[in-house]
């Protein structure tokens, strides 16, 4: 139970098991069955993203359905969004990258600016 409640990875296993539950419940084809297997792809693709180093840990959500990983998140330079797709697409099993990161907002950064003004 520790697994699923963990509070950093929890949120993202739990979300796996419901598209595994959902996969196996509907299992109308083998495609369906094949996505219920890719949390593994998931994986992958965050390690890799991880391994950077230069991404906020959590910041970016991965999931996977068959050979098609959709990324998730916000990021802090816009060239990021280029270099983490390509990163993804070296990722073997992954055929299709739906890359849906979006550029933080500069509120944050701007406030902190604000701040150090003397």
């Amino acid at each position: 139970m520790a697994y699923f409640l963990d509070p950093e990875r929890g949120r993202e296993r739990r979300a796996n098991l419901r598209g595994l539950a959902g996969a196996l419940i509907n299992r109308s084809s083998a495609t369906t069955v094949e996505a219920a297997m890719t949390p593994t792809l998931a994986h992958k693709v965050e390690s890799e993203i991880r391994d950077r180093g230069d991404i906020r840990d959590g910041t970016i959500i991965v999931t996977a359905q068959g050979g098609t990983v959709t990324l998730r998140g916000r990021i802090d330079r816009l060239e990021q969004r280029n270099q983490i797709e390509r990163l993804v697409r070296a990722v073997p099993g992954v055929g299709e990258v739906r890359n849906l990161l979006s550029l933080r907002p500069l509120a944050a950064a701007g406030a902190s600016l604000h701040g150090s003004r003397s």
